[in-house]
């Protein structure tokens, strides 16, 4: 049974079992399962050219789901001693596009030695050249510059916010109607904001993943209005009588009027510091170089840089690139987690 399914995608983390059709004129999903051996990662490659080679026809050639398409973002969990084989033979089939844009190691000892792969194909229109690729890789290494002496005053940061007038809440996605009510805030407010700034949610999908019990959503309140948000989607793949937890950091936004402040440190850290954090998985995010404050709230929060996702995701009418950040210092998560708490 082939993996693309035409299931609109209306979250960030993506769906695990299939691909479909999602914002920004891509299919993206994660495949099932853990490719283990050569044969299970073929298996997967030939279900990725199979998607690639209908971007490569001609419009009106196409399936339907991939009519108005121009990317292609597959994840697969792997064995990472499969990582040199399939480095191999997509440079022997370097013709077909198909890249590697990121490899993320899994933590804990359920699923020590995998790695999630971002696998991508893209139209020549959302390719950047190798000059374009290294001014990004040299944004990233900047964003670590100031990291440590930001992770430093972070205490600081949040005093200062709060003297400010704002205050941050965490809560799960049940706890949704009750933490609004306790803090004034109407129900809707959230899902409206959501909708308003991410524009492949539509009001119902943007209360799903507001209200999903495996999200976890920080939020930014002044006089009674959400300023400023920072969420933590999960979800899970079974390995070994287990499961292996896949988490991100997304749909973090600070209303306009509020910049400067420095909220999308707060919220994340924040989020970072008093989610159930997984055992046995990853935790990552996906920043945009368009609003570095983004980059750099993840640099200062411990996340190591993992790649570059290329003509990703519009922002305000503009394709844009993001960096794969992933959050993995254990010891450096629980310190922050004392500091904020304290």
């Amino acid at each position: 049974m082939s993996i693309f399914q035409e299931r609109r995608v209306q979250t960030s983390i993506g769906p695990i079992g299939f691909a479909g059709p999602s914002a920004s004129s891509r299919i993206k999903g994660i495949i099932s399962g853990i490719a283990s051996t050569k044969e299970d990662l073929e298996s997967r490659l030939c279900e990725v050219r199979k998607g690639a080679l209908q971007l490569t026809l001609n419009p009106e050639s196409r399936k339907p789901m991939f009519k108005d398409k121009s990317r292609l973002t597959i994840r697969i969990v792997m064995d990472q001693a499969l990582s040199k084989h399939l480095r191999k033979r997509l440079a022997e089939k370097a013709h077909e596009g198909i890249e590697i844009e990121a490899e993320l190691p899994f933590k804990g000892e359920r699923s020590t030695k995998l790695v999630l792969v971002y696998l991508s194909y893209n139209d020549p229109s959302r390719k950047l050249d190798q000059h374009q690729l290294a001014d990004l890789y040299r944004k990233a290494v900047g964003y670590y510059k100031e990291a440590s002496s930001t992770r430093a005053k972070l205490t600081t940061i949040l005093s200062e916010a709060r003297r400010k007038g704002y205050s941050f809440v965490t809560f799960n996605g049940p706890e949704y109607i009750s933490v609004l009510g306790a803090n004034s805030i109407r129900a809707e407010a959230l899902p409206a904001l959501l909708s308003d700034v991410y524009k492949e949610y539509d009001i119902i999908s943007a209360y799903r993943v507001v209200t999903a019990p495996e999200n976890t959503i920080t939020i930014a309140v002044k006089e009674g209005e959400v300023v400023g948000m920072s969420i933590l989607e999960r979800d899970s793949i079974p390995h070994n009588g287990g499961e292996i937890s896949i988490a991100e950091v997304t749909d973090g936004m600070v209303r306009p009027g509020h910049n400067g402040n420095n909220l999308y440190l707060a919220t994340t850290s924040q989020l970072i510091a008093n989610a159930e954090l997984p055992a046995d998985g990853i935790i990552f995010g996906e920043a945009t170089f368009t609003h570095e404050a983004v980059p750099r709230a993840f640099a200062a929060l411990g996340a190591d840089f993992r790649g570059i996702l290329e003509r990703h995701l519009h922002i305000n009418g503009r394709l844009t690139d993001f960096a794969v950040m992933q959050f993995g210092q254990e010891q450096l998560i629980r310190e922050l987690a004392l500091a904020i708490r304290n």
